[in-house]
């Protein structure tokens, strides 16, 4: 694994990679993960990309 660099995808791999994300129900688990890190100091964000966030986690949760 490269670590934090960026990987350049495919348009058609991204859509890939969200449709088993959402197919096998891991979204909402990934987010939480992501939750988890940012409030044990594991990852800063800002306060934007926070509120981004916790709308995608309620928008994904909503739709389930």
């Amino acid at each position: 694994m490269r670590g934090q660099e960026q990987m350049q995808l495919s348009t058609e791999e991204k859509d890939l990679l969200v449709s088993i994300l959402f197919s096998q129900n891991y979204a909402l688990e990934l987010l939480s993960c992501e939750f988890v890190d940012i409030e044990n100091g594991d990852k800063s964000i800002t306060s934007d990309e926070y509120r981004k966030f916790v709308q995608l986690y309620h928008k994904i949760e909503n739709a389930l």
